[in-house]
């Protein structure tokens, strides 16, 4: 009997799970959720989210918590943007735009994989340094505030793989807060330190001496004194391949030049607003024609609001550089023609060319088909509308990227012709930055990838790394 009664209620126990099972299938059925998708699936739809809200989603439940940190584990690039909200960040780009106040909580995610960290704009305190320090493969760190003592906790958290770190315009920095934050950097090669007037650079010699100092910028850099520099240079003469030159430093031709003459792997130079060199009534063309010829060889050459003749330093620049890849002039051109354009078409190896400001517009852009070799072109802030962009830039076979950041001529009709353009060759690949004001329907250009950015748009016809 009582055998008969426990194998009775084993059977009701059993048919009641099966109901309630039963029950179970029939609620998903009806009411489906998310809870009920794959890991793969939530995984993908967190790609789209912000890191804010991928971390209050984190909260739902230990599977969404889970999930919320393995969508950070493909992230190799961090940057700190007040705009966060309005960028749209793929899993595929593997990048992230962090809203400030988060950059710690993120960095602790993807401390093992981050690579690049961009906290420019961002708050930084001693909670975001401890997070730096965990990050073991970070190789490049760009920041635009540093106090001394958050100089000194960097030094005791320093990421130890840092090659490159970027301080331009950096608030608060000084001569002892720099020496603080290179001391214990022995793979540092790119140091970027422009526009800062408190230091004087003596630091980079007396920390860096185990270096293979390989990039070094100083443009803006007022108190950097000349003999410091051409130390700088005697010590760095056989690792430096790119420099900046403050302009107050570059006036001392007579002491730099034989200090350049010893930099045999120098390919990028720059040279910022030489209108410091002696004023507007000053011509120092032939004097900076026999700098240039010291430095033969290069690859990139960029020359900030020159008052000099471009048309008698080009044919020097074209004869002593018939290698030169990167051309970049940054407005205002005061002197600036055709003649001076037309020289530009005979470097037969140029694949970057940069003419920022509104005065190439002047003498149009008929010549720039010639410049045959050219996958990158920038024209920020110039006047060239829609029809110039197709009838010269679209022309060039090689093209990869352009930047037509705030142009305000441009309205967009340019990129009809380019989608029809690039969708008949499934291997072209081109990137397109146009200015924030356009409002294009991504419906209309399905071949491109259509992205926001702060102050910009990205239009893309290949994926993004």
């Amino acid at each position: 009997m009582t055998t008969g009664m426990s194998c009775c209620g084993e059977t009701e126990e059993l048919n009641q799970s099966r109901f309630q099972e039963w029950s179970l299938e029939k609620q998903i059925e009806n009411h489906p959720s998310l809870h009920h998708l794959p890991d793969e699936i939530i995984l993908h739809i967190f790609s789209y989210l912000q890191p804010a809200d991928r971390l209050q989603c984190g909260k739902v439940c230990r599977r969404w918590y889970n999930t919320s940190r393995d969508s950070f584990q493909s992230i190799v690039h961090v940057y700190v943007s007040e705009d966060a909200g309005k960028i749209m960040t793929m899993e595929t780009i593997n990048e992230i735009s962090v809203q400030d106040g988060y950059a710690d909580r993120v960095l602790d995610l993807v401390h093992g994989n981050v690579k690049e960290v961009d906290l420019r704009g961002g708050n930084l305190n001693f909670t975001v340094l401890k997070s730096l320090g965990k990050c073991t493969q970070l190789t490049c760190l760009e920041l635009d505030s540093v106090t001394r003592k958050l100089a000194r906790q960097f030094s005791i958290n320093t990421p130890p793989l840092l090659v490159k770190l970027t301080l331009r315009s950096c608030t608060g920095l000084d001569e002892k807060s720099l020496e603080l934050m290179i001391c214990n950097l022995p793979l540092l090669s790119q140091l970027y330190l422009s526009d800062n007037k408190e230091i004087t650079g003596k630091c980079i010699v007396n920390r860096l001496q185990t270096n293979r100092l390989k990039e070094l910028f100083l443009d803006y850099c007022d108190n950097i004194v000349p003999r410091t520099f051409h130390h700088i240079l005697i010590w760095f003469h056989d690792t430096l391949e790119a420099l900046s030159i403050p302009a107050h430093v570059l006036k001392r031709l007579d002491q730099l030049q034989p200090s350049l003459h010893t930099l045999a792997n120098l390919n990028h130079l720059a040279v910022e607003v030489v209108d410091k060199w002696g004023g507007p009534d000053v011509d120092y063309t032939n004097q900076f024609r026999h700098f240039l010829c010291s430095v033969p060889n290069l690859k990139t050459l960029e020359l900030s609001e020159v008052r000099f003749r471009l048309d008698a330093l080009l044919p020097v620049i074209l004869e002593k550089n018939q290698g030169l890849t990167r051309l970049i002039f940054e407005c205002p051109l005061r002197t600036l023609n055709c003649s001076n354009l037309n020289i530009i078409t005979n470097f037969k190896q140029l694949k970057d060319l940069t003419l920022n400001g509104d005065k190439v517009a002047e003498f149009g852009y008929s010549w720039l088909p010639q410049c045959a070799s050219l996958e990158n072109v920038s024209l920020r802030q110039s006047a060239i509308t829609d029809r110039e962009v197709t009838e010269a830039i679209l022309t060039l076979k090689n093209l990869r990227n352009i930047y037509l950041g705030y142009c305000s001529n441009i309205d967009g009709t340019f990129l009809y012709e380019c989608h029809e353009r690039y969708s008949t060759n499934s291997d072209g690949r081109l990137n397109i930055i146009y200015p924030d004001h356009l409002h294009v329907d991504s419906t209309e250009f399905p071949k491109f990838r259509i992205l926001r950015y702060p102050g910009h748009w990205l239009v893309t016809r290949s994926p993004l790394h």
